[in-house]
């Protein structure tokens, strides 16, 4: 399982993709979200400041490249 942020754990072979990280101005002055998108339609919403949710959003995308390169 791999923890998002603190708010959720996914299994990376369980997801399919990514939203670009965006801002969200009614929620402060420097508050992003993007979407995770998993098998099955489900979709998370993962909020938080601009440059941890980058960190947050390449961690994620290395995780799932990680899986997908031992499962070869």
């Amino acid at each position: 399982m791999h923890p998002i942020s603190n708010q959720f754990h996914v299994r990376p072979d369980h997801v399919t993709g990514l939203s670009e990280p965006r801002k969200v101005t009614d929620k402060g002055e420097d508050h992003y979200e993007f979407e995770v998108y998993l098998v099955g339609g489900q979709t998370l919403t993962v909020g938080g400041s601009g440059i941890n949710m980058a960190k947050v959003s390449t961690a994620l995308i290395r995780a799932v490249k990680a899986h997908m390169d031992s499962a070869k």
